[in-house]
């Protein structure tokens, strides 16, 4: 196994801003007095406060032309400021693809700067002592059976494209995240019926657990949160007479200058998306938008324009930005829940994600809709995928290093005799199953004089075998498989389900699959030779008194008591058979076996919980 490295950070790069959480692997982490991991944040930007722990997914030039993080209400007024580029690779634009690359590049070398605990030389990126964890949208592409998702991998090679490391520990999906995190705080049982609602700036996504529960239901829609602040925006263009002004008063102003191409209403949306956040996370009865022109397009310019304010002392009460503000949008977010309610699913709970999940009447809308459904909002959204990725690179760490030593163990338990053993023991319980039974019957002719020579007796017995590899080879080879996966299934599975509920708190969803390759059982035990010899021996020693009696007649006649004795001691010869493999049917089994149990092992190995990338 290869060496870990003490730390994971983890980074939920969302459409709309950004967040990163880290876990000590190398420790055994304390519960806190919920009895749950408390996970720690990392700082994106230089400084202690909660807000420099996470910065918004947009980006513009710097004085040297330089990318930089957008921070200031001025930076979201440049031309070259750059949002909304998260997408599937195959779906960017290459504009897209620089502006993405240069962020991720950015937040990678922002942390590392603003966390002293982190170590990364950059002159040898194997000189780390982290590893990186990302979350990608919980509705990209589609997994095959082993679990590869080519718009997840092209992905992960994009960031390793755009990063310093050639290497990141895992990909996993944003509402598996968040999942995780939440029957982690709750320790709910993760095989109830959850809904997980992810309310995003872009998008809105539904995931329904147990993923093969049923995926026939809508999975997300577009109505993100960024349309409460469009919205307001357009309600202060109708109504207010200060945007009013400014709306006809600064493009004339820009025009005439070098900065015809600032984009001022992008910086005016994004300090209502600010004021709309402060609203929501501190509970306020108000919202007051006052923004002056110099905080959008600087001192120098607003000394040109006639226009001193841009929002006045606008005050919005909760009831108002309800309704009428957010008629429409919260109208389009009650279809989208509609549509999903009614495709058929039935969660027993519902877990709020995403920073939108803030706005109260959000919880309200989604009761309305799943009635008597439980409804669950994290209490720090903003990093609910992150500390997710977190917990669950800690659980996933102590997984495999238990996995590592379970397969010491099965391979320890499972030698190459012990499984001739188990296989043998269980075509010798076919063979009884199926053939003792006919043989048995045929000996109980011979007693009752239906037949009466040996010769008789020697011909049912060898006719009895030639039939059976025909007639009953696929009762013998189910009953031999099945038998034989039941006692590794019983082994591996049980020790699988033990690692789970103590990393994954649940049972594993992947149970152990026996693949014979078609290896055939019928013929294995199939002797003639044996039942000649045994009719020879007891017909040699019950009527031929050894070797001075005389040679066995096996066309004469026999009497009553010479069927009864000779059909006693045919029984018990039957009954204590065993038998023992061929040399190729051995090695064949063996290989089988050892690929099943090398099979199962690495699709635990792989997939964990859920799929990782």
């Amino acid at each position: 196994m290869e060496e870990e490295k003490q730390y994971c950070v983890c980074i939920d790069f969302g459409h709309g801003e950004t967040t990163a959480s880290y876990i000590d692997l190398t420790a055994t982490c304390p519960e806190n007095k919920e009895g749950t991991y408390d996970v720690p944040k990392l700082n994106i930007l230089n400084g202690s406060t909660d807000e420099a722990r996470k910065v918004e997914t947009v980006i513009c030039r710097g004085e040297d032309g330089q990318w930089k993080f957008a921070t200031d209400q001025e930076d979201f007024a440049r031309p070259d400021l750059a949002m909304q580029f998260k997408a599937e690779v195959n779906k960017m634009e290459e504009d897209d693809k620089e502006h993405y690359k240069a962020f991720i590049n950015l937040v990678f070398k922002a942390i590392i700067a603003n966390n002293g605990i982190l170590h990364f030389d950059e002159n040898n990126p194997q000189d780390r002592n982290f590893d990186l964890c990302i979350a990608c949208p919980s509705a990209w592409g589609e997994d095959d059976k082993n679990g590869h998702n080519s718009v997840i991998e092209n992905y992960k090679n994009f960031f390793l494209e755009a990063l310093p490391i050639n290497e990141i520990k895992f990909v996993i999906r944003e509402s598996d995240a968040a999942f995780f995190k939440f029957i982690h705080l709750t320790k709910q049982n993760p095989n109830l019926k959850i809904l997980v609602i992810d309310l995003g700036s872009s998008t809105i996504a539904f995931t329904y657990y147990p993923h093969n529960e049923n995926d026939e239901y809508p999975q997300g829609a577009a109505n993100g949160a960024s349309r409460v602040e469009r919205a307001i925006q357009d309600w202060c263009t109708e109504t207010q007479d200060t945007y009013k002004k400014a709306k006809s008063v600064i493009p004339a102003v820009l025009e005439g200058t070098d900065n015809k191409k600032i984009n001022w209403e992008m910086s005016v949306r994004h300090y209502i998306k600010e004021q709309k956040e402060d609203f929501y996370t501190k509970s306020r009865k108000k919202m007051n938008l006052a923004l002056q022109t110099s905080e959008v397009v600087g001192d120098a310019l607003t000394d040109k324009i006639d226009c001193s304010d841009i929002l006045y002392h606008c005050y919005i009460n909760k009831e108002f930005l309800d309704d009428p503000i957010l008629t429409d949008y919260r109208s389009d977010l009650k279809d989208d829940l509609k549509r999903l309610h009614n495709s058929g699913i039935a969660p027993e709970m519902i877990l709020l994600t995403g920073g939108a999940s803030r706005m109260p009447w959000i919880k309200d809308l989604v009761e309305d809709v799943f009635q008597g459904t439980e409804v669950f909002c994290d209490n720090n959204p903003s990093y609910v995928v992150s500390d997710g990725i977190a917990l669950y690179a800690y659980a996933d760490s102590k997984f495999r290093k238990m996995l590592e030593e379970m397969e010491g163990a099965i391979r320890n338990e499972l030698t190459d005799d012990i499984l001739v053993e188990f296989i043998e023991d269980a075509v010798n319980d076919a063979f009884k199953e199926v053939q003792l039974p006919p043989i048995l019957k045929i000996c109980d002719d011979f007693i009752e004089g239906k037949f009466t020579t040996l010769r008789a007796l020697l011909n049912k017995v060898e006719q009895h075998n030639k039939s059976i590899i025909g007639a009953n080879a696929t009762q013998i080879n189910t009953q031999v498989s099945n038998k034989v996966h039941a006692k590794l299934d019983n082994m591996i599975s049980g020790k699988i389900n033990k690692i789970f509920q103590e990393c994954f708190h649940t049972k594993s969803s992947i149970s152990f699959q026996l693949n014979w390759n078609g290896v055939d059982f019928s013929s294995a035990p199939i002797d003639n030779d044996y039942d000649a010899r045994i009719i020879y021996e007891i017909g040699d020693a019950l009527f031929c008194q050894g070797i001075f009696g005389g040679t066995l007649k096996y066309d004469r006649e026999r009497d009553w008591n010479e069927r009864k004795q000779f059909g006693e001691n045919f029984r018990k010869c039957q009954e204590g058979a065993t038998f023992r493999l061929s040399e190729p049917i051995r090695l064949s089994t063996l290989a089988a076996c050892n690929s099943s149990i090398n099979q199962t092992l690495n699709t635990v190995k792989t997939k964990g919980l859920f799929w990782i990338y």
